[in-house]
């Protein structure tokens, strides 16, 4: 009613409810324990190949191509004349990348997943690598420098492949390449445990706290897997030369193998779930609309009700007296 004061209360203003933020990405938790073997031996891959790229001729760091970009760039302003450039690693790494994102797709559209192509072709790059360290020993008149960056190549271009493969089939781990990344994770989810002390338990921080211990363990395999490959690969790198890739690349052809195997188990079942039986008529579904029959409506046997008391009985007479 116009003039008539309205006896409905006054709307309250609520806030809305905040809502926090779980960040998931590059945990592990969506990687199942043989990805994550995978990547632990990949980051151990990746040190190893970066100590016996800087002990071997080529003198370069294949799996941080970063930095090998910076010192062509100071190469190219002229500040470091006296440096060597190595602008021939470029083609490989970006070669290598267009590869294996080419054959991942491929292999998607197939309906496979692409981990074991990836595995060997990082395989395949390691045992060139080691393949041009036994070339210095059993032909001494070739160039060094010539075998040396070939060797060189092979080892960035299996980088190249373990990058592919980190963004194509491995996103949820951390990255094997990057330890930049890895031990500035591991610095800022150790703060994040150091504030945790004295929070109240709930739902909502028992995520966070698994999240963050997820990220830290993840980071710290990375790293110390990185760490004691590179050690490990400086020492068999001072004795045998490029020679010891053949390490990274059997244990990386053992994944492959694994990962083929897995693969093929994986579509057994599938197979025998929905087997293919060959049929010399075709289905109906196959037929042409219009030769389909009429499908029936209602039932096939019509429904008959039982007569009346009485009229069974005038039946009964009437036989009788035919009869």
């Amino acid at each position: 009613m116009p003039g008539s004061s309205s006896t409905r209360p006054p709307r309250l203003s609520v806030p809305p409810p905040q809502r926090r933020l779980v960040r998931h990405e590059s945990t592990g938790l969506s990687l199942g324990a043989r990805d994550k073997l995978r990547a632990a031996v990949l980051s151990g891959v990746a040190g190893f190949v970066d100590a016996a790229g800087i002990l071997s001729i080529a003198t370069i760091f294949p799996a941080h191509i970063t930095g090998e970009l910076v010192m062509e760039a100071v190469v190219v302003s002229g500040g470091a004349p006296s440096s060597v450039s190595h602008l021939w690693m470029l083609p490989s790494f970006v070669i290598a990348v267009a590869l294996a994102a080419t054959l991942s797709r491929i292999e998607r559209r197939a309906g496979r997943t692409p981990t074991p192509v990836l595995l060997l072709l990082i395989t395949g790059g390691l045992l060139l690598f080691a393949a041009s360290g036994v070339a210095l020993h059993v032909l001494p008149g070739v160039s060094h420098p010539l075998l040396g960056r070939l060797g060189a190549c092979a080892a960035v271009a299996a980088m190249g492949f373990q990058n592919a493969l980190m963004r194509e089939s491995l996103n949820g781990s951390a990255p094997t390449t990057f330890m930049t990344g890895n031990l500035t994770q591991l610095v800022i989810e150790l703060v994040d445990h150091a504030f945790s002390f004295g929070k109240k338990p709930g739902m909502m921080g028992d995520v966070e706290r698994t999240v963050s211990r997820a990220r830290l363990r993840t980071a710290a395999t990375a790293l110390g897997s990185f760490l004691g490959a590179a050690a490990l690969g400086a020492v068999l790198t001072r004795s045998f030369g490029a020679v010891s890739a053949l390490v990274p690349g059997v244990l990386v052809g053992l994944l492959s193998w694994q990962a083929f195997r897995e693969r093929r188990l994986r579509a057994a079942p599938a197979e025998l779930a929905n087997p293919t039986i060959g049929m010399r008529r075709p289905t109906p579904i196959q037929r042409p609309l219009f030769n389909q029959p009429r499908a029936i409506s209602g039932t096939r046997f019509k429904a008959v009700r039982p007569p009346p008391a009485d009229e069974a009985a005038d039946e009964k007479k009437t036989g009788g007296e035919s009869g």
